[in-house]
């Protein structure tokens, strides 16, 4: 993937980052998945007005949010006035050891980077009604264009778009690169990340691959392969994976 291309995914907002189309990606099979269906982004809270013209330009209908009840109500989306999309709440509840470990004052980078890798492994076992949610609205007709996200727009959003990817047949290492394209697109100046430990704000705040990797070991090692975890834990028979692929393959 040059860089060029990777840029011309990326919706440029003044308030948000990391907003980018899923699109483009060129299959095993050598489809295409289309442009202007589905989208990643971090939060969609801070939003200027210009940015919400931007949203209503590209048509926008349907909102995911991976973010649980408090993080969504401490950072509400902002929409459009007119002809909202609408949300879909799919929370998936980032593990408290997290919170732990940044208060302990004990924990190092290493023991953050393993802890993220357990946490995308919860991901995988522990949220499949989220995610099988997201699939339930790809393939059942929503109102696209569909976009999901969580605060980052990096975990928990990072694996969604692993999972899509893999149903709609895109290869493993171009999942990586758009997993790790949140090192670039993603603005992680949080006000709180200045007083960590460089280390620790790496492991944090960075998308590695390891992670990413955590998660499909996890999935190997519960359900044999991702085929059989998307039709298994996720709901994607060959009939739903063939509606799927009709929606967003060209």
């Amino acid at each position: 993937m040059t860089a060029a291309d990777a840029w011309s995914r990326v919706v440029e907002l003044e308030g948000g980052s990391n907003f980018r189309d899923l699109g483009g990606y060129r299959t095993l099979s050598g489809q295409t998945v289309r442009r202007g269906k589905v989208y990643r982004t971090a939060s969609m809270a801070a939003l200027t007005d210009r940015d919400v013209a931007s949203l209503g330009a590209l048509g926008i209908r349907t909102i995911c949010d991976f973010r649980g009840p408090e993080e969504s109500r401490a950072a509400p989306t902002r929409l459009p006035p007119q002809n909202p999309p609408r949300i879909d709440a799919l929370p998936i509840h980032v593990a408290g050891n997290l919170q732990a470990m940044l208060s302990d004052g004990k924990s190092t980078g290493a023991d953050m980077r393993r802890a993220l890798s357990d946490t995308y492994r919860i991901f995988v076992r522990d949220h499949v009604k989220a995610y099988r949610g997201l699939f339930d609205r790809l393939i059942d007709g929503p109102d696209y264009p569909l976009v999901f996200h969580c605060s980052a727009g990096k975990d928990r959003t990072g694996l969604a778009a692993a999972l899509i990817l893999s149903a709609l047949g895109v290869s493993r290492d171009t999942i990586r690169e758009d997993y790790l394209l949140t090192n670039t697109h993603w603005n992680a100046k949080l006000p709180y990340a200045a007083q960590m430990q460089a280390d620790i704000r790496d492991a944090l705040l960075g998308a590695h691959p390891e992670y990413l990797d955590a998660a499909f070991d996890e999935i190997a090692l519960q359900h044999g392969s991702v085929d059989d975890y998307l039709a298994g834990a996720l709901g994607l028979t060959p009939l739903r994976a063939d509606r799927l692929r009709e929606h967003l393959l060209d």
